[in-house]
C-alpha cells in the first residue's frame, strides 16, 4: 500500500453498526462480485476503465435504475476484518477527544454513483465525482461517528487525514 494524504473531507449518513439495516431505504439490491485479473488490469487506470465499463453496460439494461461499483457491498460485516478493506488513519489537526489519533478504519473504495444508488444523503460537503481521480486532489467521506469523534461538532469539511503512513 502506497501513501495517501486525503482533504476536502464530506460526511455521509451511513449506518455505523451492521444492526441498523433499516436506516438504508428499503430497495431491491441485486449485487455480484468481480474479481479482475490482476496481471491484465495492472494499473489504477486500466481497472478503473473496466469499472467503468461495466457499471455502463449495467446501465443499459432496461430493469437497471442505478448502478455503482464497490470494493465490498454495504454493511458487508467480513470487511471490518479484512485487511485489503482497512487502513490505518491518522487525523491531521483533529479537535475533539480522538484528535490526532491513528485508528484502523474500513475503506471502501466506489465509483461516483455508489451514494446516490443507495440513497445515502450526503450531510456536509459533496459526493465524489467522475473527475476524482489519482490526478485531482484527493477525497475522502467519512461517516458522521468519526466526524463528530475528530472534529468539534463533527464539522470535517476542509480538515485532513492521512491513511497509510501518508
Amino acid at each position: 500500500a502506497g501513501t495517501s494524504t486525503y482533504s476536502n473531507i464530506a460526511v455521509a449518513t451511513i449506518p455505523d453498526a451492521p444492526a441498523a439495516p433499516s436506516a438504508l431505504a428499503a430497495t431491491p439490491v441485486s449485487h455480484a462480485r468481480v474479481d479482475l485479473n490482476w496481471s491484465k488490469y495492472r494499473t489504477p487506470e486500466l481497472q478503473r476503465d473496466f469499472l467503468r465499463r461495466i457499471e455502463r453496460e449495467i446501465e443499459a439494461l432496461p430493469d437497471a435504475d442505478a448502478v455503482a461499483v464497490a470494493s465490498t457491498y454495504p454493511l458487508d460485516g467480513a470487511a471490518e476484518t479484512n485487511p485489503n478493506d482497512r487502513a490505518d488513519i491518522v487525523v491531521r489537526g483533529g479537535t475533539g477527544k480522538d484528535a490526532s489519533a491513528q485508528s484502523s478504519a474500513v475503506v471502501r473504495r466506489t465509483t461516483p454513483s455508489y451514494f446516490t444508488t443507495l440513497q445515502v444523503p450526503i450531510l456536509e460537503g459533496r459526493a465524489f465525482t467522475a473527475n476524482d481521480d489519482e490526478r485531482s486532489e484527493l477525497v475522502v467521506l467519512v461517516n458522521e461517528r468519526m466526524a463528530t469523534a475528530h472534529w468539534p461538532g463533527g464539522n470535517a469539511i476542509g480538515q485532513f487525514l492521512s491513511a497509510n503512513g501518508g
